[in-house]
């Protein structure tokens, strides 16, 4: 394990850099994937249902699984779940590619793919945040996530895209074959990254107890429920995702139809939150060991609030069209801030043998809270188009009066980075 300080600025250690190729090679191929699956589904059919039929998929997974994701990936080998879900995807995508090939694709192909993909996705994902606090120091884990969420967004906002999309024009197998390549590569970063010492179930001394996986799962319950920071972090989280969701659930339709951005500049608005999402990503260390974490939360919040309040009311025009590209690179610095510290709350509060349960847990409440801010914002939208934006800028400020002991207890429980994860279990 890397013993250097966040604040000396030097490397996080070879096994996370490998560690970091294993997720970002990972990830862009999820972000290809989930750019050419509606794609495909547009060539079989221009039923919308059917398009939404195939996002909807990727979500089912999330919601339905996720508790029984984080308990697996507590009792089993992180190393063997990671390359097993990498190859199992690589799969998939092999079949994919073969059906596009001879030109048999059918949707039910589609959406079985989406299925599995999400699924071993978010074992990938899971057993990735329960293995980072492995490699890395306690004090290190806000740079560590910070630079897993800085390949996240360059991958997924600059490369996946166009990568998926052009390779889809030029050969229509050719994306499935770009994202095999990208997971395996990923297998073999992760047997590089992961000794096999630190892959099997991480603390667990009672493995040979005859648990079943209910009663282990009810482990990581019965550990959230008892901790007060927790349970308030399983409901403040999914609050801010769903209100996030309520803004951005009608994103397109907010700037075509609201502010008349033309169809062409679309894309070019989605840059700044993009870059926006890196410079948090790359600064949330920094900007915590200045100011700590307590103010850096409740800015977050309050912030978000105004940002999407203003971004109701700006004007469609040129200028309108600026002051939103602002605005949404500033939430998205701020967004990046709340997730790279909310992970590492999760990382120093649970003890690592059960971070893989209550991480499930939260998952769920997130996976659940997002669709149906995404709904809200539909409905809401039908009324009026600003609704969303405004009926969001006016919820998150809310949260940020309310969550205040939240992010107090958080700030007190994980903001000495010199105490390891198991002793703040005395003190939930």
């Amino acid at each position: 394990m890397s013993t250097i300080n966040a604040k000396t600025g030097r490397s996080l250690g070879r096994r996370f850099r490998q560690l970091l190729a294993a997720t970002i090679s990972s990830n862009a191929a999820d972000g290809i994937v989930m750019v050419i699956l509606p794609l495909l589904v547009l060539r079989i059919t221009t039923d919308p249902l059917a398009v939404s039929a195939a996002r909807i998929a990727a979500y089912v997974p999330a919601v339905l699984l996720s508790i029984v994701v984080g308990t697996i990936v507590d009792t089993s080998s992180r190393r063997g779940l990671m390359a097993a879900s990498n190859i199992i995807r690589a799969g998939l995508l092999a079949c994919l590619g073969v059906a596009i090939w001879q030109d048999s694709l059918a949707l039910w192909m589609i959406i079985v793919a989406a299925l599995g993909f999400a699924a071993f996705e978010g074992i990938h994902d899971t057993a990735t945040t329960t293995t980072v606090p492995d490699l890395v120091d306690s004090g290190d884990l806000e740079r560590a996530n910070g630079r897993i969420v800085t390949g996240q967004q360059v991958t997924q906002g600059f490369i996946a895209a166009p990568v998926g999309t052009i390779s889809l024009a030029m050969f229509a197998p050719l994306p499935t074959g770009i994202s095999m390549a990208l997971l395996l590569f990923g297998v073999a970063m992760i047997f590089r990254a992961v000794p096999r010492h630190q892959s099997g179930p991480p603390g667990a001394t009672d493995d040979h107890n005859p648990f079943t996986l209910w009663q282990r799962t009810q482990e990581g319950l019965s550990y959230l429920h008892q901790s007060r920071t927790l349970r308030r972090l399983a409901l403040v989280s999914p609050l801010v995702i769903g209100i996030f969701a309520l803004a951005q659930g009608t994103y397109i339709y907010y700037l075509v139809q609201v502010l008349d951005v033309p169809e062409a500049l679309v894309g070019v608005l989605a840059v700044p939150p993009a870059l926006g999402a890196i410079a948090g990503a790359t600064t949330v260390s920094k900007v915590t060991a200045r100011f700590g974490t307590f103010p850096i939360m409740s800015v977050v919040l309050l912030g978000q609030g105004f940002a999407l309040a203003g971004a109701s009311v700006v004007p469609p025009n040129a200028t309108g069209w600026i002051i939103f590209a602002s605005l949404s690179a500033s939430m998205a610095v701020l967004a990046a801030w709340w997730n790279v510290l909310v992970a590492t709350a999760r990382q120093r509060l649970v003890p690592r043998r059960l971070l893989g349960r209550v991480s499930g847990v939260i998952f769920t409440f997130v996976a659940i809270a997002s669709p149906i801010g995404t709904l809200a914002s539909g409905l809401l939208a039908r009324v009026d188009g600003r609704l969303p934006w405004l009926v969001a800028g006016i919820g998150m400020a809310m949260i940020a009066v309310l969550a205040r002991p939240l992010l107090r207890d958080i700030a007190q429980h994980t903001g000495r980075p010199d105490h390891h994860t198991e002793s703040f279990q005395g003190r939930r």
